[in-house]
This record gives C-alpha cells, structure tokens and sequence, in this order.
C-alpha cells in the first residue's frame, strides 16, 4: 500500500502548495489592476508580497515544531484552509490597510504548508527517490503561479481583481477538503510527545551550530530575493519597460514559472540518479545559471526578439525558480527526518526574510532610480552571493555523513 499510496501523498502536498502560491503569486498577477485600485507606487505593491512573507515568517518555526508534536495532517489542512479563508477576506478589502492585514493571515496559513509537507516526504520515500519525490511535490509552487498567471488577470480584465480573489480562494477551500478526507500519516510517523520536547530543541540548536546549515539557510535566503522579487514585479516590469501587454506579461511569466517546475523535478532526478545525491554542485550551476539569466533579462529592450526574452526567461526559471527542491533535500538530509520539521521550519522562516525583503528593495530600487536595469543589477548580486556559499558548502553533514559535493 504504502508504495502505491505514497504518490497519493506527494499530490495532496502538491495541491497544498498550489493553494499558497495560486494566492501569493496573484498579488503580482493582479499587481497592475491593484496598483491602480488604491494608486499605489511600486514600493507598496512590493510591500503587499512582503506582508505575506511576514506572516509567514512568524508561523514558521511553531508549525515546524507542531508538526512534530500533533501530526503533519493536521497542521497542513489549518494551513490550506486558511489560506482560502484569507484570500476570500482580501476580495472584500476596501483599503489598503484591510489589504495588508488580510494578505498578513495568508502568510500565517502559508507558514503552515511548509515543514509538515517536508517531513511528509522524508517519511514516506527512502534516500534514493527522495529529491525526485521533494520537486515533485515541489512544482506546486510553479503550478500555483502559473494558474496565477493565467487564470487571474483575464478574470480581472473582464470582471475586478476581487472577483479574481474570490475564485482564488473557493479552489483553496477545495483542495483543503481533499486534503481533509484523503491524507493520512505515514505508519512509522509517532507525535513526539511534548516532554520530549526539549530534546528537539537541544539537538535542533546543535545542527544549526554547523557551518552547512548556516550556508545553506543563507542560499535560502537569497535565492528567496531573486525568485519573489520577479513573481511580483515581472508583470509590471513588462508591460512598463518592454510595452507587452498584461495578458501576454501573465503568459511570459508562467512561462518562467513553468520552466521552473520541470527544473524541479529535472534537478531532482539528476542529483538522485545521476549524480548520486551529490547536492552541492547542483547548487553551484544553478547559482551560475541566475547570474546570467537575471543580468540578461535587466538588458531586455523592447526592440529585441522575442526569442532572447523567452530565452532569458526560461533560464531565470531553471535557476532562481527552480532550485527549492534541491535545497529543501539538502536541508533534510542535514538535519535527518526525526527534525527535518524543525529544521525545516527554521530554515524556510530564515529564508522568508529574502521572500519579504527582496520584492520591497526591488520596488524602492525602481522606485527610486527611475529605472529597472539597478533592480536587475541587484538580482544578479543576489545569485553571486549564492555562488559563494555554495563553493563554501562543505563535504560532510553534521553527523559526519558524506555530502557528496
């Protein structure tokens, strides 16, 4: 059963991520019709991305350890559950305030997705399979944008963003149902029962005592800046400097967001079976690759071809999209699965402060200079810096394990 069943599992956590970021993705896809609402400068529209990051940020860490303590179905459901909840609130948001606060509680239910769906995959598949399996469930996040990307603005178009909202968030009750109904926990999954809670956070601290900890949060984190720094502002980006209009901008988009979801798997497979679970050099590429496509894609001009735009795009895709799986693998396999739900936890609330900052300096930077050549300039720093504490990954994991870089 529970080789068949498995996969059941990898879907459920994928409509999870979709419910999440089908919501989070659309602040961008429904950025021009919003900005235009309540006359907001591209710095408040960074804002609004950055508002869910920080309601993610402040749930992170106790899911993660609830995960633990109560079970993985149970903090998952609240999560999608409550993400449709606030996206049906935003729809009926009558100012910018009761905006913000409502993509707030979104973030707080997005905090719930992360670390149980994590821990969900290293229970139910072995080493060999288990990247493969995390990005899978992993291209929930591209395929939530891209429905985005897709579905929203010609609701917009046609009707109002808040009619976008609301269809947004009746799909995320759905998928919340199914969740309800259809999961179930791994058979070897035992809550840790809450006197034994200590001993998680002693030997959590000691694992992020590392040096491979440290870096890897740090890739997190600025890989997060360059990927939500292009989720919200790409579709403004092209419709004011490449004159696309925003329909074909919310197609170039899930272009990018499509891409990054075979990356996912692609990279995934790649590190299990041919690289032998060797991660770290997976990260270097992928680092190399956002460097170059994050400095093309800040060149583009309207007078160039189509080609060297979707070119740039889908490379962007590839790198800055498509490396969580690797990443979130990485961070298990560290950690191991008795506290990949705290490590994780960690680990994603760290990287959520890229989520939060990068789309509000990408903003203030256009804002500020006039111009989005210095945004893009910035991205490209971003993905250097990722460059750096890759090489500087070591070879073994805190248990003295081979990393196999």
């Amino acid at each position: 059963m529970n080789e068949q069943y498995k996969w059941i599992i990898v879907l459920l956590l994928w409509l999870g991520h979709v419910a999440f970021h089908l919501s989070y993705t659309g602040i961008g896809a429904l950025a021009p019709f919003i900005k235009s609402n309540f006359s907001l400068t591209s710095t408040q529209v960074g804002f609004l991305a950055s508002t869910v990051s920080i309601g993610s940020i402040l749930t992170q860490i106790p899911t993660g350890f609830l995960s633990d303590v109560i079970g993985l179905k149970t903090i998952f459901f609240v999560g999608v559950f409550s993400i449709g909840l606030s996206v049906l609130a935003a729809s009926l948001s009558n100012s910018y305030f009761i905006l913000i606060i409502t993509l707030l509680c979104l973030g707080l239910g997005g905090g719930f997705t992360q670390s149980p769906s994590s821990k969900a995959v290293m229970y139910w598949f072995p080493l060999k399979g288990r990247a493969t399996a995390m990005g899978v469930k992993q291209t929930g996040v591209n395929a939530g944008g891209m429905l985005a990307c897709f579905l929203l603005p010609p609701i917009a178009t046609y009707y109002s963003w808040r009619c976008a909202y609301v269809v947004s968030g009746l799909l995320c009750l759905i998928i919340a149902g199914f969740i309800f109904f259809l999961y179930r926990e791994h058979p070897s999954f035992h809550p840790v029962k809450i006197a034994d809670s200590k001993s998680i956070f002693r030997n959590t601290f000691k694992i992020f005592s590392s040096k491979d900890m440290i870096l890897i949060t740090l890739i997190g984190i600025f890989f997060m800046v360059s990927q939500h720094s292009f989720i919200t502002h790409a579709i403004l980006y092209f419709t004011k400097k490449l004159n696309y209009t925003v329909g074909f901008a919310g197609v170039i988009a899930a272009l990018s967001l499509g891409s990054g979801a075979m990356a996912r798997i692609g990279w995934g497979i790649f590190s299990d079976y041919l690289m032998k679970g060797r991660r770290k050099s997976i990260l270097i590429f992928l680092s190399i690759m956002g460097i170059a496509s994050t400095g093309a894609i800040g060149l583009l001009d309207p007078s160039y071809p189509i080609w060297l735009v979707l070119l740039s795009i889908i490379l962007f895709g590839f790198s800055c999209i498509g490396w969580n799986a690797v990443w979130l693998t990485t961070i298990g396999e560290l950690s191991g699965k008795e506290l990949v739900g705290m490590a994780t936890g960690i680990c994603v609330t760290a990287s959520y402060t890229g989520m939060m900052l990068g789309p509000l300096v990408f903003g203030y930077i256009v804002d500020s200079t006039g111009s989005y050549t210095s945004a893009w300039m910035f991205l490209v720093m971003c993905s250097g810096i990722v460059l750096l504490m890759s090489i500087l990954l070591g070879k073994q994991d805190v248990e003295g394990n081979p990393l196999n870089p």
